[in-house]
């Protein structure tokens, strides 16, 4: 089971609908159904049913949908922590945030995050905080957490959005 075809899986459950998860993952519809179709077949069993108006889980589907966020977290995380023992610092950072003035200064900070370590990806969500904050899992804010450690202990500690 390759950790890219996961990856489309879930874009699929996330979208609903094999055209918006192609749109979203910038590949063809014929790419990715076939990529599901090997994954079914791989899987021996139907992962989802194709309908007029999306797609809707089997049990199967729904078992794999709670497992894989987990199997991928671990494989990015595990990468992740190998490239910090090294001094890169990398993974992706959740941002769930308002639309304030505030953008401006959030912009300014991740651009120069980015520039000093080019691993590190953003994923923003814009929305109210009763709808982002619930949604930010442990492992998100422990990992948040150890690039806060970093970025203020490390061997080339500012405070992110200087330019210092």
């Amino acid at each position: 089971m390759e950790l890219r075809v996961l990856e489309y899986f879930l874009a699929l459950v996330q979208e609903g609908s094999v055209s918006g998860a192609a749109e979203v993952l910038h590949i063809s519809q014929p790419t990715l159904s076939r990529q599901l179709i090997d994954l079914e077949r791989e899987l021996g069993t139907t992962l989802f049913e194709r309908g007029r108006h999306g797609i809707t889980l089997t049990e199967d589907g729904m078992l794999l949908r709670r497992r894989a966020p987990q199997v991928v977290d671990l494989v990015h995380t595990t990468k992740n922590e190998v490239m910090l023992n090294h001094g890169v610092v990398a993974g992706e950072i959740r941002i769930g945030c308002a639309e304030t003035q505030a953008m401006d200064l959030r912009a300014r900070v991740m651009r120069d995050l980015k520039r000093d370590h080019p691993e590190v990806t953003y994923r923003i969500a814009s929305s109210s905080a009763s709808q982002n904050f619930p949604a930010c899992r442990s492992s998100s804010r422990r990992a948040i957490a150890r690039l806060a450690f970093w970025v203020t202990r490390g061997p080339r500690a500012r405070v992110a959005g200087s330019t210092s």
